[in-house]
C-alpha cells in the first residue's frame, strides 16, 4: 500500500472516481501493434503476458474508491483477449478492427480490481496479427511504454523463465523520494517560485468547438505522421544550430501555429515531465508530472523564441518540486474559478531507450500502427517521439472538443513546417561576440546612457555616379572582404559569415526632383542616422543620381560590430580605386579570431591601469546640456575645421624639436582645449586604437586606451611630454582591453558613464584613390555612451580635418565650435611659433557688455533726508510702537545731537549692540548721516564672539543695553540730547558718494572666524539707486524688515525704504524669528515688499494662513538657493508678485547681480517628476559691478563651464580690517577685455556663463561645497538642490561627516518635512537615486522640525552636523542575497561572492540589466526599470531600491 502522487490522485479524481462524468476518459494510453509474414503465438504471448504482470508490480495496482492504491496478487488469468480475425475478408477484418480500435480507444479499465494494463491479440488474414495494448496511466506513464515492450518482446522470445534483471519497486522509490530531509525545503521554494509566476501565465488556447450540440460521450481520433531518419537528422541539426533542445525547438513551432490559429498572442500550455531515476528502466509506475508554460507564440522569430522556452523549460524543472496538480490549484485561486487545460505538449526526445519501440520489440511485437491517449480536460494531445531512426509526430484529439478541419489544418500546417525546418540548409559556423562587441549591442538599448544607437560610421560622397558598374563594384568588395558578410545574432551572442549575402544597395533616383537637394540632404541626415538592422548586412549603401549639371551623391555606412575606423577607410578606397579588389579564395568561413591574452600578461596591465587612472573621480564634466548620464538616445552632427596644409610641416617641426610625434602635438592642442571646458582643468579620454591593417582580413579589431589630461601640472611642455610618455606606455599594455578599462572607470567613479569624450586619430588610414570620380563631403560617426568623438583625419587638399561627432542635445553646437575654434587657433599659434606655446587665453570668450564703473549715483542719504523732513506717514513701526516720519525725524536728531555731545564725529566708529528695533535704526540713520563709521554687532551672540567683533572693529562707542566692562559704552536711552538737526544736502551728497570707509560689516563665520568687511557709501547708494529704479517703492508702500540688521540686505529695509518714504515694519523684540508673527505682521499692515534670504521664506510661507500674505507685490530672496517648490508656493499664493533673486557676497556691498524671477522659471517649478530642478539664474551684474568667472589658472571660462566667480567695479569693498589695517586677502587683480589690469574679489562662488542666454549667469554652488566621499568629488549643493524639490519638504541640508579617527567620510542629509509629515528614508533615498549617481547619495537620513540657522538666517552646517548622530539602518542580508543570486544568474557564480562585493568585478555587463531587472520584478512585485539598477554598485546597493516587506516571522 502507498498514498498516490499528486498526479495519480489528480488522474483517479477526474477520471476512475467520475470527475469527468461516467463516460468521461480516464488517462490512459491505447497502442497497436502489427506483425507481418507470422503472427504472433497466443499461447507464448500470454505466458509472456503473464510474467510481466509478475515481474511488475505495479500492473497489478488497484486503487479503491476512496483513493487509496495498493498491490493485488497476481490473478490467475487469462491474461490476453484473443480474436481470430484470420478468414474474414478484408472489408468484414478491417471493420472489425476499426470496432476493436473504438473500443478500446475509450475504454476505462478496472482499476479498482486491479486491472492496470489489458492485452488483446487479433489474428489477420495472411498470417499477420496485430497486438492491443490498453495502459493506465495511474500505474504506468507513458515513459514506461518502452521499457514494458522491451520486457515482453524478451519474455516472449526466451520463455517466462529467462532471468531478466531484478525490477525496481515503485512504491520504495515514493518512499525514499518523500523521506528525503531537503524535500520540504525544497517544494517550498519551487512553490514561491511558481507562485511569483502563476499571475503572468496567459490564458489557455481557446479551441473552437465543433459544430451543432455537445456530444455526452468522448470521441477520440487520431492525426499521426512519420518523418524519416533524414529529416529526423535535419531537425536535431537545427535544434543543435539554433544552442536548443529539441523539445525546446518543436515546442515553440507549435506554439507559434496554435497562436495563430487561436489568434492570440501568447497561450498557456500544459508539459509532461517524467521524473524517472536517472539510468533506471527497470521500475514501473507513475513517474508523470507536469507544468504550466506560457510561450508567446506572437514571437515570429522561432530561434529566439526556442531560446525562451527553453529557458522557462529548465526553471519548471528545477522547480519541479511543487507539482503541476499545485500549480492548477494556485492558478486556480488566482482567477478564481478551475482553469482549463485544453492543450497537452508532450516530448519523447530523450528516453534512455532512444525510441517508443526498442528495434527488439519491433522485430518480435511488431511496427507501431496506432497509438492514442487520452486524459482528463485534455482536448489535444500533441505528441512527438523517436520512433527507431526517425520521429512520430502523434496528436491526439478530442473531436467532441474540437472542431475537425481546423485541427486538421493546424496539424498540416505544422508538418509542413517541421518538414521545411528539417529540410533547410545548415546553418554557417558561428563563434561568439568579442567584448567591444557586446559593448556595442548592449549601447542600442535606450536603458542605458547615450544608449539607443549604433556604433556605426557613414560617409557621404559627391561626384559622377556610375551607376552600372557601381553593382559590381559592391560585390567585387563583398568577395574580397569576408567582413562584408558578416551577421549577428544578438540574441544568442554570437555572429557568422552568410553565405550568399544580398547586396545591401538602394537607390533614390532625384534625376526628376525639382528640389533634388534638399531632397538629397534629407536623405542623408536620415541614412547618416539610422541603424544598419542587426538582420541584414551591417552595411549599406545609398546611390542618389541628381539632375542634368548637379554631382550625383552615394551615401555609405559601416556598423563597427563588423569594421573598425581602418577597414572603413580601406573599403572606401577600394570603392572608387580604378582596379577591383580581388576575391579571395577559398571563401572564408569565419573571421580572424585573436587569441585571449595570457592571464599574467592581462593581471600586470591591470595593475599598470590602476595606479595610471588612480586619480581620476569622475567622468570629464564638460558643459553638457543635460546630465550625460541619463538613460536615453541623443542625435549626432558633425562640426569640423581645417587646419591649413601650409602649417602641417611647420607644426611637425615643431613637434620634433621638443621630441614628440605630430600626432602628440595634434592631441595635445585639443586636450589642453577640452580640459579649458571643464571646471577642474581635466580630461579624461579615450584614444582608439587599431593593430596594422590586414588587407586580407579585414575587421573590427579595435579597442582603446585611456588618456588622464591634467592642464594645471607643470609647463606646456611637461604636459606634452607626459601626453606622449601616457600614450605610448598605454599602448604597451594592451592586454586589459578598452572594455575592461571602462569598466573599471564605472566602478571607480560611481557612475554609469566611463569615457564619453573619445579621441580617434584617422591620419594613418587609406585615403581616396587619386583621380577618384568621387570625393567625401560629409560624415558622421556616432558611438553608444560617447557625446564628443574628435577625429583626426586627412582632408582634402593635404590640410588635417579636425571633426567633433558629438551629441548635439548633450553638448551644445556653439560649444563644440568654440572647442574646434580653440585647438586651430592653437596648433596655428604652435606652427606659427615655432614652440609649444598657446594663446592666452587659449579659448577666446566673449564676455558680455557691463559697466564696471559708473557716473555718481542719486545720493541715498539726501533722499532719506529729504524723506525725514517732507513725509508725513508712518515710517516705523515695531510692535505696537508706531513713529511716523516727522517723529523719525526728530528721534534721529537728538541722536545726531547725543552723538555731537560725546564727540563722536566723522570718520569715527561707532558699535550698536542693540537688538533689532527703532533705536537701532535711530542710530543707524544718524551714524550715517554724520559720516560716523557704523557697525551692527549681533546683540544675541556669545560673548566670546561679541568681544572678538568689538576688538576687530575697534569702535569709540558702543551702544548696548548690557554693560560692557572695559568699553566706552551708553545705554540707548542716554545718548540723545535736544537740539540736533540734519546736515545740509550739500554735506548729505558728500557723504552718500565717499568712496572712504562709510560702515563695516562682519561676515558670518559659519565656514571661519568672521571677518570685517569695509564698505564704502559710494558703492551703496549705488545699488539703492538702481534698486529703488526698478522696484519702484512709494510712500504707498510698505516693507517688512526680518533680516537681521546686521547683515547686508537689512540695508535696502532700512535706507531703501526710508530713501521712498515708504513704511518699514519690524517685528517686536522676541519675534524676530517668529514666522507665524510675521505672517501676521503682513496681513496687519498689508506689507507690499519682502526682502530676505530664502529660508526666512520657507519658514514665512510654513506658517503662512490662506489670504495672510497676498498684500505682497515684490519678493526678493537672495544669499542661498532658491528652490523650485518655493517659487510655484509664491506663485499660487501671490500670483501677481514680482519675483526677484540677489546675488553677491558681503565684500560686494547688499547685492551686486540679480535677476527678475519669470513665469517660466516657476511654472517649471510645478513639474516636480521631471527628475531636474527649475534653477534660477545667478542673473546679470549691476551697473558698478563687473563679474568674472575663472578657472583655477585664473583664465575666463566659456559658457557653460563652472567656474569661479570673481567681481570687479564700483561695487567693491574696500577690503578686511585688520589690526595692522587694510588686508585685501581675496582681492586679485584681473585683465580688462582691453588688457587694462583691475581690482576684483575672488568670491568663494561658483558659476558659468549661461550658454543659452548671453550675459546671464547661473549659480552652480559654493567654492566650500565640494568634499570627497569614497575618493570621489560630491557636490553638497547639488544634493540639497535635488532633496530640496521633493515636493513634501521645506528645506533640506546636506553636510560631511569626517569622524577623524581614519575612517571614510559620510554624508548626512536634515530636512523638514512641508506639513509636519516627513516622507520615509526609503522614499528620500529613491528621489535621489532618480537623479544623482550613487556616490551623492546620502549615508544617513534625520527628519527635523526646521534647519538650525546661523544669526545672519543661513544655514548653520556646525549645527547641523551636530544634530546628525543617527547611524544609517543596515540593509537586510538576507534580501542582499536574494538579490545577488540573482545577479550571479547572469555573471555566472562565484563562490566568494558577497553582498558587498563591486557588481562590475563580478562580471557584470550593460547587457545583464534587462534580465537581472526582470528578474527582480518577478521575485519582489516592484516595477524596477533597467536604468534604476545602473548606479547601483553592489548587490547590497541593489537591494536598497526594493520597498521593505515584512518578515515572515512577523506574519505568524
Amino acid at each position: 500500500m502507498y498514498d498516490l502522487t499528486p498526479m495519480q490522485a489528480a488522474s483517479w479524481v477526474n477520471g476512475h472516481a467520475g470527475g469527468q462524468g461516467a463516460q468521461g476518459p480516464s488517462a490512459h494510453l491505447y497502442v497497436e501493434l502489427d506483425r507481418t509474414g507470422r503472427a504472433l503465438d497466443p499461447d507464448r504471448l500470454e505466458r509472456a503476458i503473464a510474467a510481466l504482470i509478475a515481474r511488475h508490480a505495479n500492473l497489478r495496482l488497484a486503487v479503491t474508491a476512496d483513493g487509496t492504491a495498493r498491490i493485488l496478487p497476481q490473478r490467475p488469468g487469462p491474461f490476453l483477449d484473443r480474436h481470430d480475425l484470420s478468414r474474414l475478408g478484408a472489408l468484414d477484418c478491417q471493420l472489425a478492427l476499426e470496432r476493436i480500435r473504438a473500443d478500446q480507444s475509450h475504454q476505462r479499465l478496472a482499476l479498482e480490481r486491479g486491472e492496470a494494463v489489458a492485452f488483446s491479440l487479433s489474428l489477420l488474414p495472411g498470417g499477420g496479427s496485430r497486438l492491443h495494448v490498453d495502459l493506465d496511466m495511474i500505474a504506468a506513464d507513458p515513459s514506461c511504454f518502452p521499457d514494458l515492450m522491451e520486457d515482453l518482446a524478451r519474455l516472449y522470445e526466451d520463455g517466462p523463465g529467462f532471468a531478466l534483471p531484478e525490477a525496481g519497486d515503485f512504491a520504495a522509490h515514493l518512499e525514499a523520494r518523500r523521506s528525503d530531509p531537503d524535500g520540504p525545503a525544497r517544494a517550498a521554494a519551487a512553490r514561491a517560485w511558481w507562485q511569483e509566476r502563476i499571475a503572468a501565465l496567459p490564458a489557455a488556447p481557446d479551441l473552437p468547438r465543433p459544430p451543432g450540440r455537445r456530444e455526452d460521450a468522448p470521441r477520440t481520433a487520431r492525426l499521426a505522421e512519420r518523418l524519416d531518419p533524414a529529416r529526423t537528422r535535419g531537425l536535431m541539426r537545427r535544434a543543435r544550430e539554433m544552442r536548443v533542445t529539441p523539445t525546446a525547438l518543436t515546442l515553440a513551432l507549435f506554439a507559434q501555429e496554435l497562436a495563430r490559429a487561436c489568434d492570440q498572442p501568447a497561450l498557456r500550455l500544459t508539459v509532461p515531465m517524467f521524473h524517472r531515476p536517472e539510468g533506471e528502466t527497470a521500475i514501473i509506475g507513475d513517474f508523470s508530472d507536469f507544468a504550466l508554460l506560457g510561450v508567446a507564440g506572437a514571437e515570429p522569430d522561432l530561434a529566439a523564441l526556442a531560446r525562451r522556452v527553453q529557458a522557462d523549460l529548465a526553471g519548471a524543472i528545477t522547480h519541479s518540486a511543487h507539482p503541476g496538480p499545485g500549480q492548477m490549484r494556485d492558478l486556480a485561486r488566482h482567477l478564481g474559478h478551475v482553469p482549463e487545460a485544453p492543450v497537452v505538449f508532450t516530448a519523447g526526445f530523450d528516453h534512455p531507450r532512444g525510441s517508443i519501440l526498442s528495434d527488439r520489440a519491433r522485430r518480435c511485437l511488431g511496427d507501431l500502427v496506432w497509438s492514442v491517449s487520452q486524459g482528463p480536460g485534455v482536448a489535444l494531445d500533441a505528441q512527438i517521439a523517436r520512433l527507431g531512426e526517425g520521429l512520430l509526430v502523434n496528436w491526439d484529439i478530442r473531436l467532441d472538443l474540437i472542431e475537425q478541419d481546423w485541427i486538421t489544418r493546424l496539424f498540416n500546417t505544422f508538418i509542413d513546417r517541421l518538414h521545411a525546418l528539417a529540410d533547410a540548409p545548415s546553418a554557417p559556423e558561428s563563434w561568439p561576440l568579442s567584448p567591444l562587441q557586446r559593448a556595442y549591442l548592449a549601447g542600442r538599448e535606450e536603458v542605458l546612457p547615450l544608449g539607443g544607437v549604433a556604433m556605426h560610421e557613414a560617409r557621404l560622397f559627391r561626384g559622377r555616379l556610375d551607376e552600372a558598374a557601381l553593382g559590381a563594384r559592391l560585390q567585387a568588395l563583398c568577395d574580397a572582404h569576408p567582413a562584408l558578410r558578416l551577421r549577428i545574432d544578438a540574441e544568442a551572442g554570437r555572429q557568422y559569415l552568410a553565405r550568399h549575402p544580398k547586396l545591401p544597395l538602394v537607390t533614390h533616383d532625384l534625376r526628376a526632383a525639382p528640389d533634388a537637394e534638399a531632397r538629397l540632404q534629407a536623405v542623408w541626415q536620415d541614412f547618416a542616422r539610422s541603424p544598419c538592422p542587426l538582420d541584414g548586412p551591417l552595411w549599406q549603401v545609398c546611390a542618389l543620381p541628381t539632375p542634368e549639371g548637379q554631382e550625383d551623391a552615394l551615401a555609405v555606412k559601416f556598423d563597427g560590430l563588423g569594421l573598425d575606423g581602418p577597414a572603413i577607410a580601406q573599403i572606401c578606397a577600394e570603392l572608387f580605386a580604378t582596379d577591383p579588389p580581388s576575391a579571395n579564395t577559398p571563401a572564408a568561413t569565419r573571421l580572424h579570431v585573436p587569441p585571449p591574452v595570457p592571464a599574467g600578461e592581462r593581471a600586470a596591465d591591470a595593475a599598470y591601469w590602476a595606479e595610471a587612472l588612480a586619480r581620476v573621480e569622475s567622468a570629464p564634466r564638460l558643459p553638457w546640456r543635460r546630465p550625460p548620464d541619463r538613460p536615453g538616445p541623443a542625435r549626432y552632427r558633425r562640426s569640423s575645421r581645417i587646419l591649413s596644409p601650409e602649417l602641417i610641416r611647420p607644426l611637425r617641426r615643431t613637434a620634433a624639436r621638443e621630441g614628440l610625434f605630430l600626432n602628440t602635438a595634434l592631441g595635445f592642442a585639443i586636450l589642453e582645449v577640452l580640459a579649458r571646458f571643464t571646471p577642474d582643468l581635466r580630461i579624461c579620454a579615450g584614444l582608439p586604437t587599431a593593430p596594422a591593417l590586414d588587407r586580407e582580413d579585414l575587421g573590427n579589431r579595435a579597442s582603446f586606451i585611456v588618456i588622464d589630461h591634467d592642464a594645471t601640472s607643470g609647463t606646456p611642455r611637461e604636459r606634452a611630454a607626459a601626453l606622449q610618455a601616457q600614450t605610448m606606455a598605454g599602448l604597451g599594455h594592451m592586454g586589459f582591453s578598452g572594455v575592461d578599462l571602462a569598466r573599471q572607470l564605472m566602478g571607480q567613479t560611481g557612475g554609469p558613464l566611463a569615457l564619453p569624450v573619445v579621441l580617434t586619430n584617422g591620419l594613418d588610414w587609406q585615403g581616396a584613390p587619386a583621380g577618384a570620380p568621387m570625393r567625401q563631403v560629409d560624415g558622421l560617426t556616432q558611438t553608444p555612451q560617447v557625446a564628443l568623438d574628435i577625429r583626426l583625419m586627412r582632408a582634402p587638399g593635404g590640410g588635417i580635418e579636425i571633426a567633433a561627432d558629438h551629441a548635439e542635445d548633450i553638448l551644445a553646437p556653439a560649444t563644440v565650435t568654440a572647442m574646434l575654434e580653440a585647438a586651430l587657433r592653437a596648433l596655428e599659434s604652435m606652427a606659427e611659433t615655432g614652440a609649444l606655446s598657446l594663446p592666452d587665453p587659449l579659448v577666446a570668450v566673449d564676455l558680455p557688455p557691463d559697466r564696471p564703473h559708473v557716473a555718481d549715483p542719486a545720493p541715498h542719504l539726501v533722499r532719506i533726508a529729504e524723506a525725514l523732513n517732507h513725509a508725513q506717514g508712518p515710517a516705523l513701526i515695531c510692535g505696537e510702537e508706531s513713529l511716523d516720519y516727522p517723529a523719525l525725524r526728530d528721534r534721529v536728531a537728538t541722536a545726531l545731537a547725543g552723538l555731537a555731545a560725546e564727540g563722536i564725529g566723522p570718520g569715527e566708529v561707532l558699535a550698536l549692540h542693540l537688538p533689532r528695533g527703532i533705536d537701532h535704526v535711530v542710530l543707524q540713520l544718524a551714524a550715517a548721516l554724520a559720516g560716523i563709521v557704523w557697525v551692527p554687532v549681533d546683540a544675541a551672540a556669545p560673548p566670546a564672539r561679541r568681544e572678538y567683533l568689538l576688538d576687530r572693529a575697534a569702535p569709540a562707542l558702543v551702544v548696548s543695553e548690557e554693560e560692557l566692562p572695559g568699553r566706552s559704552c551708553l545705554r540707548p536711552g542716554d545718548l540723545p540730547r535736544p537740539g540736533g538737526a540734519l546736515p545740509d544736502a550739500a554735506m548729505l551728497r558728500l557723504r552718500s558718494l565717499d568712496t572712504g570707509p562709510g560702515y563695516y560689516l562682519f561676515t558670518s563665520g559659519t565656514t571661519g572666524a568672521p571677518k570685517c568687511v569695509v564698505l564704502s557709501n559710494r558703492a551703496t547708494a549705488n545699488v539703492l539707486d538702481q534698486t529703488l529704479s526698478a522696484w519702484k517703492p512709494g510712500p504707498e508702500d510698505v516693507l517688512i524688515s526680518v533680516t537681521p540688521l546686521h547683515h547686508d540686505m537689512s540695508l535696502f529695509d532700512i535706507f531703501g525704504g526710508l530713501a521712498a518714504g515708504a513704511s518699514v515694519v519690524l517685528p517686536a523684540a522676541g519675534h524676530e524669528k517668529d514666522a507665524v508673527e510675521w505672517a501676521r505682521l503682513v496681513a496687519r499692515h498689508r506689507v507690499t515688499l519682502w526682502v530676505s534670504v530664502p529660508a526666512i521664506v520657507d519658514m514665512l510661507l510654513a506658517c503662512a494662513r490662506p489670504g495672510q500674505i497676498d498684500s505682497l507685490r515684490l519678493i526678493a530672496q537672495g544669499g542661498d538657493y532658491i528652490k523650485p517648490a518655493t517659487l510655484a508656493e509664491l506663485r499660487r499664493l501671490c500670483p501677481a508678485a514680482r519675483l526677484i533673486s540677489l546675488g553677491g557676497p558681503t565684500e560686494t556691498t547688499i547685492w551686486s547681480i540679480w535677476h527678475e524671477i519669470g513665469s517660466e522659471i516657476a511654472s517649471a517649478a510645478d513639474d516636480m517628476t521631471a527628475g531636474g530642478t527649475a534653477p534660477v539664474p545667478y542673473g546679470r551684474p549691476l551697473d558698478g559691478a563687473g563679474y568674472r568667472i575663472c578657472n583655477p589658472l585664473g583664465e575666463p571660462c566659456p559658457p557653460g563651464v563652472t567656474g569661479r566667480i570673481h567681481t570687479m567695479g564700483d561695487c567693491l569693498s574696500l577690503g578686511y580690517l585688520e589690526p595692522g589695517g587694510l588686508s585685501q586677502d581675496g582681492f586679485v587683480t584681473l585683465p580688462d577685455p582691453d588688457g587694462t589690469p583691475r581690482r576684483a574679489f575672488r568670491t568663494g562662488d561658483l558659476g558659468q556663463w549661461s550658454p543659452d542666454r548671453p550675459g546671464q549667469i547661473l549659480f552652480a554652488g559654493r567654492v566650500g561645497g565640494y568634499v570627497k566621499v569614497r575618493g570621489v568629488r560630491v557636490s553638497l549643493g547639488e544634493i540639497e538642490a535635488t532633496l530640496a524639490d521633493h515636493p513634501a519638504l521645506s528645506q533640506a541640508m546636506v553636510v560631511d561627516l569626517a569622524p577623524g579617527d581614519g575612517r571614510e567620510t559620510t554624508l548626512a542629509a536634515l530636512y523638514a518635512a512641508r506639513d509636519g509629515q516627513p516622507p520615509g528614508i526609503a522614499e528620500l533615498r529613491a528621489w535621489l537615486r532618480g537623479r544623482l549617481p550613487q556616490s551623492h547619495l546620502p549615508d544617513r537620513f534625520l527628519a527635523v522640525a526646521a534647519l538650525p540657522l546661523s544669526s545672519n538666517g543661513k544655514p548653520d552646517r556646525g549645527a547641523a552636523r551636530a544634530l546628525a548622530l543617527s547611524p544609517a539602518a543596515p540593509c537586510s542580508d538576507r534580501l542582499g542575497r536574494e538579490v545577488l543570486d540573482i545577479y550571479l544568474r547572469q555573471t555566472g557564480p562565484d563562490p566568494e561572492a558577497t553582498i558587498d562585493s563591486p557588481l562590475i568585478e563580478l562580471g557584470l555587463l550593460p547587457e545583464h540589466l534587462i534580465p537581472v531587472a526582470a528578474a527582480l520584478n518577478a521575485r519582489f512585485g516592484t516595477a524596477l526599470r533597467p536604468s534604476r539598477l545602473i548606479p547601483a554598485r553592489t548587490a547590497r546597493q541593489a537591494a536598497q531600491l526594493i520597498p521593505p516587506r515584512p518578515d515572515p516571522e512577523d506574519l505568524r
